[in-house]
């Protein structure tokens, strides 16, 4: 064992109270990955607020319009400052330790792991806020691509009422995922463990991830549909796919989260998984509004793509009915 001297108070008070068990020793309880997800969620979050703020230059100064898209794509970015804050608060009080670390150590001070519980679901409220807001931001710049389209344009409609209903059905798993409701998520060895009746942490995230992932195969989906139905070269198709398409990355981290949100469930070190499952959790609000900015810079570098859209009835018979010509500044 090392000397206690050379290691943090709360470590060095445990061992001296006798709360650890034989066998876990100072360096095991010591080990952290805290340094390098702090580095990771920062370096997203700045090369995000960079996008945006070119973004905007490009909306305001260089195309003139500021659509509804935009506000909610500066809405989400505003909210992702908190989620930031608190993902670092949670990452500095120990929520991303080993398992025996906040057993036996965060337990120590049950003040110190009441909040960690709170600001965890405080976090996860907003990030779901994040998320909904974000996809209603990508929506509303599909539906202005789509408008010469009446089938797609109500499907765009339809999918909105899907992500209303999902985002209310996460934020009512969160507000409930123990009765009496409660800010805790209480571990199974804290004194007040049984007076709630809670869903298991893992159940709730990995339901919360896979309705994700359905929203982010909408928003997927949706592009490939515009794409499809422009009558443009296939050549000219494909640039576009290159443009409107990083939401392949968006699918992939929504399927690293889920993945580690099992792994954290049926783990017996499962708070060891808590510091990549918050960085995972960042890149998905950060690559989220990449993803959704990127059509915007083309402005900024003076590409504007001409296409023709098909404008024709519900039914589309006639296929010697005119086109109307549509200058689609994916911005």
């Amino acid at each position: 064992m090392s000397n206690l001297t050379d290691v943090p108070a709360d470590i060095a008070h445990a061992f001296e109270v006798g709360n650890i068990p034989p066998g876990i020793t100072v360096e095991f309880l010591m080990e952290s990955r805290d340094g390098p997800t702090k580095a990771a969620i920062y370096f997203l979050f700045f090369f995000t607020f960079a996008l945006m703020l070119a973004r905007c230059y490009s909306r305001i100064f260089v195309v003139r319009k500021f659509g509804l898209d935009d506000w909610l794509a500066c809405l989400t970015l505003i909210i992702y400052v908190p989620v930031l804050a608190l993902a670092i608060v949670c990452i500095d009080n120990g929520s991303g330790r080993r398992s025996a670390y906040v057993h036996y150590v965060m337990s120590l001070d049950n003040d110190r792991s009441n909040q960690a519980e709170l600001d965890d679901l405080v976090l996860h409220f907003l990030y779901t806020i994040a998320l909904f807001t974000c996809r209603l931001s990508g929506l509303a710049f599909y539906t202005r691509l789509s408008a010469a389209h009446d089938h797609l344009f109500r499907t765009i409609k339809i999918c909105a009422g899907i992500f209303v209903v999902v985002f209310i059905v996460q934020f009512f798993l969160l507000l409930f995922h123990c009765i009496p409701v409660t800010g805790k998520w209480p571990y199974s060895w804290q004194p007040d463990y049984h007076k709630y009746n809670c869903i298991t942490w893992g159940g709730v995230y990995i339901t919360m991830s896979a309705l994700s992932f359905i929203c982010d195969v909408i928003m997927f989906v949706i592009p490939s549909m515009l794409i499809h139905l422009l009558h443009v070269p296939l050549r000219r198709k494909l640039g576009l796919a290159l443009v409107m398409f990083p939401g392949v990355l968006v699918l992939l981290i929504t399927i690293a989260r889920i993945y580690l949100v099992c792994l954290g469930q049926w783990s017996t070190d499962n708070t060891w998984l808590y510091d990549p499952q918050l960085a995972v959790e960042m890149a998905e609000i950060g690559s989220t509004l990449i993803a959704l900015s990127i059509p915007a810079l083309k402005p900024l570098f003076g590409v504007y793509v001409m296409t023709k859209i098909r404008s024709s009835s519900d039914d589309n018979r006639n296929d010697n009915m005119p086109y109307s010509n549509q200058l689609i500044r994916l911005s």
